[in-house]
This record gives structure tokens, C-alpha cells and sequence, in this order.
């Protein structure tokens, strides 16, 4: 089983969260990350939920989801329904040792595969990540909300 966070790391990562906007100058985003984001637009517009899911570390907590299982089951029921396509870039970046945390934006077009109208909808998010033991970064939290 993969790392839990630490109170330590959770501690770094609501400081990070909560100072950013104030105190902190975001770092630019490292080519790993660039990459990741990147893959993460290519297969969640590709309607690929293993794909996104690879992103991740097997217990990640994605929204409401807890674990990989759950984000796959999550992600198929949405392709099921809704065909997407998004764009998004980061906001802001900060890397604090073996953590790092991300915030950004994204705007997806929406159609229902039922029938009804497309819609356009815009959010903002946050991502935590995680250097694992073989030095790759994978996402350990990740949380959006829409905007208004």
C-alpha cells in the first residue's frame, strides 16, 4: 500500500493552500508537471479512465472518490453519460520537498450523450502531489469546484 499522508505533509499542504495567494510566489511548474497535466487533458478527453487513473497513486482521493477502483468507476459513469472536452492550465505551483501542490483552471464543453444541450463550464482546482519511492510524481488529492 503507498504512503498516507503524514500530519506533517497535510500541515505543509494547507499552508501552501492557505498562504499562496498571499505570501508565497508560485514556482513555475516543472516539466513533470507540464507532462502530467497534459496527459491528464489527453486521456480524460480521450474518455480513457485507466488512463487518467494511472495519474494517480492507488489510494488517492479524487472528489468523492477513495482509491483508483473508485475514480475508474467515477470516470466511466461520467463518459457514460457525458461526452467532454476541457482545456486548463495551472494557476500557481509550489513544491515543498517530496510534495507539491497545484492550482489551476479549466473550461470543458459538455454535451449530454442522451440528447440535450451543450454546455460550457468552467472550474478551478487544486492537486496535491507525491514523489514516490521510483521518483515519479503522481497525484495523491485532487479537488475541483465549478465557478460561477
Amino acid at each position: 500500500m503507498k504512503r498516507l499522508w503524514s500530519s506533517r505533509s497535510a500541515l505543509v499542504i494547507v499552508a501552501l493552500w492557505v498562504t499562496a495567494p498571499f505570501a508565497l510566489h508560485a514556482q513555475t511548474a516543472p516539466k513533470w508537471a507540464e507532462e502530467s497535466l497534459k496527459a491528464w487533458y489527453a486521456a480524460f478527453n480521450a474518455a480513457d479512465a485507466q488512463g487518467v487513473a494511472r495519474l494517480y497513486t492507488e489510494d488517492a482521493v479524487v472528489g468523492k472518490a477513495r482509491g483508483r477502483a473508485a475514480q475508474i468507476a467515477q470516470l466511466q459513469a461520467g463518459f457514460a453519460a457525458t461526452k467532454s472536452t476541457c482545456t486548463g492550465s495551472f494557476d500557481g505551483f509550489q513544491m515543498a520537498g517530496a510534495t507539491a501542490i497545484a492550482w489551476g483552471h479549466d473550461t470543458c464543453t459538455e454535451t449530454p450523450k442522451a440528447g440535450g444541450a451543450t454546455k460550457t463550464v468552467r472550474s478551478k482546482w487544486v492537486s496535491v502531489y507525491g514523489r514516490q519511492p521510483d521518483g515519479r510524481w503522481l497525484m495523491v488529492r485532487d479537488e475541483g469546484e465549478p465557478l460561477p
